[in-house]
């Protein structure tokens, strides 16, 4: 039996009650399988027991945030006995790409600002106690953090994907590891969402319809969160910045920028080895050497 099936029969067996024609998989998350069902309903799969008990914890913080939160976020429904997989209504709409976004007006693009400064500032102001009475767990600490980052660079990253890179790429890189890992910041953390990539941002009518996939919500570095609004354009981080009424500190905007070049070279090894991604690959590539530009001028 293959894997749509499989996890369609495990939706007929614990509620049979749920009716639908269609059944549509989506497997690119790391974390968690999906079928859409009538692409009106979303059933999210942990792909493994380790992510059992974090899809619990989600579930549950998602019951709670929704009831402050100014954007629509998943509203889970059922959750199957074992807290392996559940499923909420779909929020419709597409992906905010930074294509999308750059076709938008001047005045949809400053409400999108607004929402998203305001989204974030609400969770990142939940306090940590509290956050840790969902179950969340606060990150190691930036040192611990950085020592674990600099053995998969050199175990992982060097011998496998710099072979695939132009010499002007491993330089830049290898420059920029070197400094990020043996940066030293305080850090106050915080609980947020650490995954508000444009495929987790949605997009109705010129405007945010919603927010999805919290599976990576933890207590951990706030500048974090800010990363992947270096993707759209130079001037969103810091629109968005100056709206954001969380913990700011002087090295917050600059750990911002340092987290998004890491994750475009975390995610070159994404494409070429963990995921074996063309498409993602030669993405990454892109973004690289669109970085390596704009750091020089």
């Amino acid at each position: 039996m293959d894997l749509k099936n499989q996890l369609t029969s495990k939706i007929h067996k614990e509620f049979p009650r749920l009716k639908f024609k269609t059944a549509r998989l989506v497997t690119k998350g790391w974390d968690h399988d999906v079928l859409v069902l009538d692409d009106n309903f979303i059933v999210r799969f942990a792909k493994a027991r380790l992510y059992k008990s974090s899809f619990t914890r989600e579930v549950k913080f998602l019951r709670e945030f929704s009831k402050i939160s100014n954007l629509k976020v998943p509203n889970y429904t059922f959750l199957s006995k074992d807290k392996s997989f559940g499923g909420y209504e779909m929020i419709k709409g597409k992906e905010l790409t930074p294509q999308i976004y750059n076709r938008l007006s001047p005045s949809q693009k400053r409400k999108i600002v607004r929402d998203l400064a305001k989204f974030v500032s609400i969770l990142h102001n939940i306090p940590v106690k509290k956050a840790k009475q969902f179950g969340f767990q606060e990150n190691e600490y930036w040192t611990q953090t950085l020592n674990g980052k600099q053995k998969w660079f050199q175990k992982e990253f060097v011998p496998k994907v710099g072979p695939k890179l132009t010499l002007k790429q491993n330089d830049f890189i290898k420059k920029f590891i070197e400094s990020f890992y043996k940066s030293q910041y305080s850090i106050k953390p915080r609980l947020g969402h650490y995954d508000l990539s444009h495929d987790h941002i949605i997009i109705k009518a010129g405007a945010i319809a919603g927010i999805i996939d919290f599976g990576d919500v933890n207590i951990g570095d706030p500048a974090h969160e800010f990363n992947g609004f270096f993707d759209y354009d130079k001037k969103m981080p810091g629109q968005i910045y100056k709206l954001y009424t969380g913990s700011k500190d002087k090295s917050f905007f600059k750990r911002s920028y340092e987290h998004f070049v890491h994750r475009w070279i975390y995610l070159l090894y994404d494409g070429l080895v963990r995921r074996k991604n063309k498409a993602l690959w030669k993405e990454a590539r892109i973004q690289i050497n669109k970085i390596i530009s704009d750091a020089q001028g």
